[in-house]
């Protein structure tokens, strides 16, 4: 694989993800501290969002740095992706979008 297949891929796979779970940690902080409530019923998705979004700083300002435009445009997939369900939210075509998911999950397990 050449180096600049392997970082768009990165920028997918794992910094996404990890800019994904940082951005939702940091909301949790501003909207709900250290509420205890939130804190009981978050349950398991809730803390390994917040697993992954406590990465030191230290080492994904490299990557931010080492492969912006990547990181970049797959945020900007992922604002648009989110601005979609936003507005399917109330609406069959919800469905769609749970069905495109599990139909990665599915292909990534043949």
């Amino acid at each position: 694989m050449d180096a600049a297949r392997h970082d768009e891929l990165l920028a997918w796979v794992s910094h996404l993800p990890q800019f994904l779970a940082t951005a939702l940690s940091a909301l949790f902080q501003d909207e709900f501290g250290a509420d205890a409530d939130l804190r009981a019923i978050g349950g398991r998705a809730m803390r390994e969002m917040t697993r992954l979004g406590s990465s030191p700083y230290s080492m994904w300002r490299d990557v931010a740095l080492s492969n912006p435009e990547h990181v970049e445009q797959a945020l900007l997939a992922l604002e648009q992706r989110l601005s979609h369900l936003r507005e399917i939210l109330r609406t069959p075509a919800l469905r769609d979008e749970f069905e495109r998911a599990n139909q990665f999950r599915t292909a990534a397990l043949l």
